[in-house]
């Protein structure tokens, strides 16, 4: 049982992490940052990177200038054959649902299939400005299944142009943009186009239909656009300053002021309101709740020895942060304090360090009951305070299993007790050393002891025993029952063995 012990004890840790919630939370500094970057050594095929992606089966795809990367959380697998790519500049990825691949490299745009294992490649149509001139893709998305968007940027002259795929496989050109920056984003929101058409103009651009926004910050130009969790756009500028736009509506409804001098040229916004901003130079954490801004660009100079342009900040499904830089690939994780510490110091009937939970319950109220060697204790959500369940009497309740149901709290060892009186009624015959776990079977309130399943007649209170697990087995070697779960009408059980 010492397995079960140690796994309890974890549990207990889990919840109260839970219930501790924010006011837990240390300020930040850079040093609680953990930075990784990754290069050649670790096998990237260049540590020039300038898109990160995470397709639908988990594995993360990075975009170098030496070709595509694929990363599964151990290594690096490269995908920089002709058949994969025409060019090895990658400038941007889009993952599909059907764990299809989008990627944009120097002259063209390709779909990597893996369900059959083929590629399908996109160039301009003959009757695009970019047929037949250097050009570079970036921001790849989709307004229909079938139909892909990117911004392609003519390396001669700096155009912008808005393409759209055809049936032919083909882009024809929508809208162009002379004399754009290589900053200049665009984005899919509430089915229209978004993009700055004109220096602090927002277009909005549905079928034949154009609505303009003009920005108030006249100091900066949108370098990058993201939708958060509400479907909301929010829109950076090269300031620092982040507007957002509510779906449903081309007015802005807010805007959050830069932490930073900027120039920025990417961000991520968090779902708890947090946000990253990076550029040339730039690598900031913003944490909403405390206000505080935290320079994570010095760690990573001191790491590259290098002054780094931040190029996108990208968050994987894990809560991990990467961010793509021309010095490499960089990792980010971010500690979070939510743990304390009760009953860490021990008693008369364990030393600290060997002290151990068996049991817990939750009841209706939100009290969380602990077994703890020679007692139970209760934590109220309300106070965060933990206390014992039989503060002024001497009870001695060794550390069974619980479980809280209509005011009453069972332990695995036959006690039920009544938690509106603490009054404690013997409901089996106590077992020395019995381990009791309770599990539900619809209505109906499960106890595994030893080698026997009980149930509790509603009819008087007591345990019924309905199956011995010995008996079962017809085996020599005993068993015990460690767990007790339901599943439909089965009843299943695990064993010590």
């Amino acid at each position: 049982m010492k397995g079960d012990r140690v796994f309890l004890r974890l549990l207990w840790i889990y919840f109260l992490a839970i219930l501790s919630g924010s006011n837990l939370l240390a300020q930040e500094s850079a040093e609680d940052f953990n930075l990784k970057v990754y290069g050649f050594e670790d096998g990237l095929s260049h540590r020039n990177v300038f898109s990160i992606q995470q397709d639908s089966i988990g594995y993360l795809w990075i975009g170098t200038i030496n070709g595509l990367n694929r990363y599964d959380g151990t290594g690096f697998l490269h995908k920089n054959n002709d058949r994969w790519l025409h060019d090895k500049v990658v400038s941007d990825l889009l993952p599909a649902e059907n764990e299809d691949l989008w990627v944009g490299y120097s002259g063209g745009v390709c779909c990597i299939q893996h369900h059959p294992d083929s590629v399908i490649r996109y160039f301009p149509d003959t009757s695009s400005s970019l047929f037949s001139k250097v050009w570079r893709p970036k921001n790849l998305f989709r307004i229909q299944k079938n139909t892909l968007v990117c911004l392609g940027q003519d390396n001669d002259n700096g155009t912008l142009v808005l393409m759209r795929s055809n049936e032919e496989g083909r882009f024809d050109d929508m809208l162009s943009f002379p004399n754009k920056s290589n900053f200049t984003p665009s984005i899919f929101w509430d089915n229209k186009i978004v993009i700055e058409a004109l220096p602090g103009t927002i277009w909005f651009i549905q079928g034949i239909t154009i609505k303009k926004l003009k920005l108030p910050d006249q100091d900066g130009f949108v370098t990058d656009l993201s939708i958060d969790k509400n479907e909301n756009l929010n829109i950076l500028l090269s300031s620092g300053t982040i507007y957002k736009i509510e779906k449903g509506n081309n007015t802005i409804s807010e805007s959050i002021e830069p932490p930073g001098a900027g120039p920025f040229q990417c961000f991520l916004k968090e779902d708890n309101g947090n946000y990253w901003l990076g550029g040339y130079g730039q690598l900031l954490f913003y944490n909403i709740e405390n206000g505080t801004t935290i320079d994570l660009h010095e760690p990573l100079r001191q790491l590259v020895r290098n002054t780094s342009q931040v190029r996108q900040i990208f968050k994987d499904r894990l809560g991990v942060i990467w961010v793509a830089t021309d010095f490499g690939l960089v990792k980010i994780t971010i500690p979070e304090n939510r743990f304390k510490s009760f009953l860490s110091g021990g008693n008369e009937y364990c030393s600290n360090g060997f002290c151990s939970m068996r049991g817990l319950a939750e009841a209706e109220n939100g009290n969380i009951y602990a077994s703890y060697y020679n007692g139970i204790h209760v934590f109220n959500p309300g106070d965060r305070r933990l206390r014992p369940l039989f503060p002024n009497r001497n009870i001695n309740i060794p550390p069974y299993g619980l479980w809280a149901e209509n005011d009453a709290l069972f332990t695995g060892n036959g006690l039920r007790i009544n938690l509106l009186t603490k009054r404690i009624d013997t409901l089996l015959l106590p077992l020395r050393g019995g381990e009791g776990v309770f599990g539900k079977n619809g209505g109906e309130l499960l106890l595994g002891l030893e080698d026997t399943l009980y149930s509790l007649s509603p009819v008087n209170n007591r345990w019924n025993p309905i199956f011995n697990l010995n008996d079962a087995l017809q085996e020599n070697v005993k068993d015990l029952i460690t767990a007790v779960e339901t599943q439909g009408e089965n009843i299943l059980i695990g064993t010590y063995k």
